[in-house]
């Protein structure tokens, strides 16, 4: 991501992992630089073929936003963001959100942040925006935002 608001990857990588554990699998870097940024729909297809488990892309899904939600509510954001939002913000820079979550998932990972997502003129979610025809690495998302 070119700015990550709340620090979210490693708890991605750790709730694939944990799901692949299940099944002796290994979630490897290589598998995770190929869902980077998809949709969850595409990422949750390419890990199921990839490790060869017996999960329909529903249970994948099921499962993954079981151990979002126990994890994302204590998500801090990365180093450096909030003063950067702020300092855009007061300079009258318009910034949006372009993230491949979808908004149930993206208002877990946020809510402790609302203030400053407010400093926001737009988020857009991919994961359910019907403008957003292709996933990242495509631009469509940031066209739409």
């Amino acid at each position: 991501p070119l700015l990550e608001l709340p620090d979210t990857e490693k708890l991605h990588e750790d709730a694939v992992q944990s799901i692949a554990d299940r099944y002796g699998k290994k979630y490897t870097w290589e598998l995770k630089l190929q869902i980077m940024g998809t949709t969850g729909v595409d990422s949750a297809r390419t890990v199921i073929q990839a490790l060869g488990l017996p999960l329909s892309v529903e249970d994948y899904l099921a499962d993954l936003g079981r151990l979002y939600a126990e994890k994302y509510p204590h998500v801090d954001l990365v180093p450096g963001v909030d003063r950067l939002v702020r300092h855009l913000h007061a300079s009258g820079v318009p910034m949006a959100i372009a993230t491949s979550s979808k908004r149930v998932s993206f208002t877990v990972k946020t809510a402790r942040h609302k203030e400053l997502l407010a400093l926001f003129h737009h988020v857009v979610c991919s994961g359910e925006n019907p403008e957003v025809k292709r996933g990242k690495p495509h631009p469509d998302i940031f066209l739409v935002a």
